[in-house]
């Protein structure tokens, strides 16, 4: 499942990220409704991508100490990807429909988690890919 449901958040965050600049650049409400959307829908999926990604961690042998330090550090900062989105999905919520003035500094955060979850991706695939975990085969 971890792999069915892993790409949703890898797309629609980066996505996110980009409405919200073009919000920023253009001033348009139509661009940060959207990004709203893409980082609720985002979180969402997330959340469960990680909790059957956490079940994935039990597939690890144990015998193998390099690839569970893989899987938690992958699962640590998927983990800090998620939580800053949340609270951006979360402060967002709690306005709605009123739409905040665009912020600079909203918009490095968002590019900082998009970096992350990169940097999170590569080594889940790295994990996927070169040591079939989460993989039946």
């Amino acid at each position: 499942m971890h792999l069915m449901l892993n790409h949703f958040p890898a797309a629609l965050f980066p996505l996110e990220c980009d409405l919200y600049g073009l919000f920023y650049c253009t001033d348009n409400q139509s661009f940060m409704s959207a990004s709203f959307y893409a980082a609720f829908a985002g979180v969402i999926t997330g959340w469960l991508s990680g909790i059957t990604g956490s079940l994935d961690v039990y597939r690890i042998p144990a015998g193998n100490p390099k690839l569970l330090n893989a899987g938690f550090i992958h699962g640590g900062i998927q983990g800090v990807v998620m939580i800053g989105y949340t609270v951006i999905v979360f402060l967002l919520y709690k306005t709605y429909p009123q739409l905040p003035e665009a912020i600079i500094s909203l918009l490095v955060v968002r590019i900082l988690l998009v970096v992350l979850l990169l940097v999170g991706n590569y080594i889940g695939g790295n994990l996927l890919l070169k040591h079939k975990i989460g993989i039946d085969t």
